[in-house]
């Protein structure tokens, strides 16, 4: 496996000249012993002077592209990598290499097909298929890369790494129920893997086990107490769970940890707001922002703050930033359009209100009928169905009156709370009671 140092720089001809005069073997034997103390610029010395003896030996091509990697000069490494690929294609050590260069370098699409010709040259390694699961799910490609990690626990049933990243491949499907096996399967074979339980949380919250993805976070947080990262995600399963104020502790210890976390910041106004606290929820909500200027949701976030202090204006405003971030938010189309309900903006309010259907957790009811597009209605049979709250069942049941007068037979369906009190409105034809 390669990783990138921190030398940035490559060796003129002079100073290949102050090296003494050895043969090829002696350079490369050197150069080895230099590259495993981690010596990487005398590595390259000593390897780049048997390079130009014999430029056409593909393991010296490799052990050159491999130091060159390490001394993190990506260029020259993937040109020496991949010169020793092509002088002998069946070097799986070396597409495995310069897989992991083009990898460094930021250019996955490029290394899929190395870890491919790895896998092709040994079938039987797990870590092969391991680590072409790992660029397919970099690529975005979770199926495939499930498959390649299902074939790695295939061939080595306590690869907890392999388990761990299957659940990484199946939440990055929305398979979470799935994803939390593969977790629990890792942390079987390893009970101390900290980003294992971190990440068991998550998909546990995913499908709504609020308790055991907090017993899961604060497990991680015992192994690795310094990860602000799992101090955040248990504020989001302790909020998620009705416990504010632990949150608030929770998103604190996240941000003494790391200052300039701008998701803990956001999250952290999202529980002062539902505190209450307006005030220290806006500082959040601001120094998110001014940390990262692209972060929608803190827009959004600051938008529903601002509302519910009687400023719909300045939550329009928040509201249309975050879209602009991000024109496919569900959620902001939806709370603009609240805002602009509370300016009396109609024409504007309702269409964009439209949107919650996009939004998590919210999908309007399947009915064999087509839903009504609101042409003409007469002689026709029309179901109005409670969709949220009392309130709104009670403030909006008047509009069946003015279906019935447009020739429409009217059916509506409310909530068990509110049966007697509708059950002799003179606007509909029938009624039924729905769910509670």
């Amino acid at each position: 496996m390669l990783t990138a140092g921190v030398a940035n720089r490559t060796f003129p001809q002079s100073e290949q000249e102050l090296l003494p005069a050895l043969s090829v073997e002696a350079h490369m034997r050197q150069g080895l012993d230099c590259l495993k103390a981690s010596q990487f610029e005398a590595a390259i010395r000593h390897l780049f002077a048997a390079w130009q003896q014999q430029p056409d030996a593909p393991d010296i091509c490799h052990n050159l592209g491999v130091a060159y990697a390490r001394a993190g000069q990506r260029e020259e490494a993937i040109k020496h990598l991949l010169r020793a690929t092509e002088l002998n294609p069946t070097f799986a050590d070396a597409h495995g290499n310069l897989g992991l260069a083009y990898l460094d370098a930021g250019r996955p699409e490029e290394a899929l097909p190395c870890y491919q010709r790895v896998v092709q040259l040994r079938p039987d390694w797990p870590q092969a298929h391991y680590q072409l699961g790992n660029v397919f799910r970099r690529v975005g490609k979770a199926d495939e890369a499930a498959a390649c990690y299902r074939e790695a626990i295939r061939l080595q049933a306590d690869f907890a790494e392999a388990h761990h990243n299957l659940g990484l491949a199946l939440a990055q499907q929305n398979k979470y129920k799935g994803a939390a096996a593969a977790y629990r399967a890792a942390l079987q074979i390893k009970p101390d893997y900290a980003s294992a339980l971190n990440n068991l949380g998550i998909a546990l919250q995913e499908i709504n086990k609020l308790g055991e993805a907090v017993a899961s976070f604060q497990q991680a947080l015992k192994l690795k107490p310094d990860a602000h990262e799992s101090h955040n995600n248990l504020g989001v399963a302790l909020a998620a769970w009705g416990k504010l104020t632990e949150a608030v502790a929770a998103y604190e210890a996240s941000l003494h940890l790391k200052p300039d976390y701008a998701e803990a910041h956001n999250n952290l106004g999202n529980a002062l707001r539902d505190l209450g606290n307006h005030a220290d929820a806006i500082t959040h909500f601001l120094e998110a922002q001014r940390l990262k200027p692209d972060y929608a949701e803190t827009y959004n976030n600051l938008g529903i703050a601002r509302l519910q202090e009687g400023k719909p204006d300045e939550a329009i405003a928040c509201y249309t930033r975050a879209l602009e971030l991000k024109p496919d938010y569900p959620d902001a189309y939806k709370n603009r359009a609240l805002a602009r309900l509370a300016t009396g903006d109609w024409a504007h309010a309702w269409p964009e209100y439209e949107w919650r259907w996009h939004s998590k957790g919210m999908a309007p009811r399947r009915f064999a009928q087509p839903r009504w597009d609101g042409g003409p209605i007469a002689g026709k049979t029309l179901l109005l169905y409670a969709e949220q709250g009392l309130g709104d069942t009670l403030q909006f049941i008047r509009y069946a009156g003015l279906l019935k007068e447009r020739g429409a037979r009217v059916l509506f369906e409310c909530q068990k709370p509110l049966v007697r009190l509708l059950e002799r409105y003179a606007g509909a034809s029938r009624r039924r009671v729905g769910a509670t």
